[in-house]
């Protein structure tokens, strides 16, 4: 796979995130998927799911759906290029630029590379972020990585093939945000059978003071509350 100079150049810039920051207060989602749930529940098999195994890094951590500043979508984009995403025609759009170690980190932490996800979420989202493509993946993935040390995740990991209550989810998420975590995340659910599975986690952040963006208590926003109950959610192991 070959590269320009200046696709390399730029994207070493952004992988040391030199200089660059958002407005304060400006709005994201970070949707974090459970990959076994996604691929137990999708109505086709995505070329990520045939071929996943048990020993994935997926198989066990929450990994990147997209990451989404609410400030706008295909900002810059050619109708062209608007419309074959829209017809999810994503083997069609443009290759996103990524140096080799990064692309590689990001099939890992983001199978559905595989299926070109992650130029749907560059031409629709990572446009109006600010980022050219290496910076706005690095700073996704930055994310995955501190997602990876919750509590919350340590719960799912810990359940792997068995059902936790709502209630647990909160606590997790309250022991890793404090209060405001239920009030900041909305959980995704898809019913497969008599049992709902946790399909999808989506983080409602704000970039602090400094334009920085992190998974922390104090860039959560508010949304809509979880309901804290004894609702089940299954958490799904990967495989058949």
């Amino acid at each position: 796979m070959k590269y320009s100079l200046a696709a390399l150049f730029l994207s070493a810039i952004a992988l040391s995130k030199t200089g660059w920051s958002a407005d304060p207060d400006m709005e994201w989602v970070q949707a974090l998927s459970w990959e076994p749930a996604f691929c137990e529940t999708v109505s086709h098999r995505p070329v990520e799911c045939k071929t996943a195994r048990e020993d994935d890094y997926a198989a066990s951590n929450l990994v990147l759906h997209g990451l989404w500043p609410e400030t706008g979508q295909y900002c810059g984009v050619s109708e062209k290029n608007q419309q074959l995403d829209k017809d999810r025609q994503w083997a069609k759009l443009p290759e996103t630029e990524l140096p080799l170690p990064l692309r590689d980190e990001l099939a890992q932490k983001m199978p559905g590379v595989a299926s070109h996800l992650d130029r749907h979420e560059w031409i629709k989202h990572g446009t109006c972020s600010g980022l050219n493509a290496g910076g706005y993946y690095r700073l996704s993935l930055d994310l995955v990585d501190a997602a990876e040390k919750l509590e919350t995740t340590r719960l799912l990991r810990d359940n792997i093939g068995k059902t936790i209550a709502y209630r647990d989810l909160c606590n997790s998420l309250t022991h890793d945000f404090g209060p405001v975590g239920p009030q900041a995340v909305k959980v995704r659910q898809k019913k497969s059978g008599s049992r709902f599975n946790l399909v999808e986690l989506q983080f409602a952040l704000k970039t602090g003071p400094d334009g920085k963006l992190r998974l922390s208590r104090e860039d959560l926003r508010p949304i809509q509350p979880i309901k804290c109950d004894n609702r089940k959610l299954h958490i799904d192991p990967s495989g058949p």
